[in-house]
């Protein structure tokens, strides 16, 4: 019954007894950006070449709420390029979760 933890700036992972929790904190509000992405992308991978993992949770740290969704400052001060590609990049993203067996 062993206890695996792995910290980024803005997810935790917990992984025990077959079970990963990802909990998010980004901010107070759970706005997303790319930082946040890109860490949400690793640690997905990371549990689909986990074979101990058989279901994952994907959880907010904030009591109120899930997330607010996108950083607005963040995608104002983006290039209309960067934004196209931050949205493709969390489309794929979220895509992968849908397709992961423990998700």
């Amino acid at each position: 019954m062993s206890t695996t933890l792995s910290e980024t700036k803005t997810l935790t992972l917990v992984k025990k007894n077959g079970v990963a929790e990802v909990h998010i904190h980004v901010n107070k509000t759970n706005a997303y950006d790319l930082d946040y992405y890109k860490e949400l992308n690793a640690v997905i991978d990371d549990i689909r070449f986990d074979s101990d993992i058989k279901v994952a949770v994907l959880m907010s740290d904030m009591p109120k709420f899930f997330s607010a969704g996108a950083n607005i400052n963040f995608l104002k001060a983006a290039e209309p390029r960067f934004k196209t590609q931050f949205c493709l990049f969390c489309n794929e993203t979220l895509d992968k979760i849908a397709r992961s067996p423990q998700i």
